[in-house]
């Protein structure tokens, strides 16, 4: 477009040149009146198609500058919506690096909390373990215990029964003992 303004201008101060030319040659020529009859109209017919070009380039320049200061008007909001959004992703730049930031100690809180489950879980096996040989033991323990204990139990009951035996004898003996005894007696008061 200012390519074609400034032709246009060329050419206007060319037109110009002309017509200076045109009337220099009219007055050095004056003697030929029809001919520079002629020519005055034609540069009358050439001044106005030149006029006319010049309304139009004047239009044609004020639509550029209109459309000018439109695109400038559009360059500076498309500047500002660029700001912004350099704006927009730096903040999201910085969020991106806390988040990785936090991930990364999550990641390291949650190995340090599977190695203590690891480890929780192992100490809770052992324990288990030995709670349960502990168990074992007791139960054994437990069933030696009862098995003394029968053995004590049928232990007394058998002396138990041997004692009643022995009391019974001597009880027996004692008795027959007593009645020898008696009899004898009677039959010595029967010989008195």
């Amino acid at each position: 477009m200012f390519f074609f303004l400034l032709q246009t201008t060329r050419e206007r101060d060319q037109l110009h040149e002309d017509l200076m030319q045109a009337r220099r040659e009219v007055e050095r020529q004056s003697s030929n009146v029809v001919r520079l009859a002629k020519e005055k109209e034609e540069l009358t017919r050439e001044k106005s198609s030149l006029t006319v070009q010049v309304n139009s380039a004047e239009r044609e320049n004020r639509g550029l500058a209109e459309n000018i200061a439109s695109y400038k008007s559009e360059k500076e909001s498309l500047e500002t919506a660029l700001y912004e959004l350099q704006q927009t992703a730096t903040k999201l730049e910085s969020r991106k690096e806390a988040l990785e930031a936090e991930n990364q100690e999550l990641l390291l809180a949650k190995e340090a909390l599977t190695v203590d489950v690891q480890r929780i879980k192992k100490e809770k096996e052992i324990d288990e373990m030995r709670l349960q040989k502990e168990k074992e033991l007791v139960e054994q323990n437990l069933s030696q215990s009862q098995r003394d204990g029968d053995v004590a139990v049928r232990r007394l009951e058998q002396r138990h029964e041997e004692e009643t035996e022995r009391l019974k004898r001597e009880k027996d003996s004692l008795l027959l003992q007593a009645n020898q005894e008696k009899e004898e007696a009677c039959n010595q008061l029967k010989v008195y």
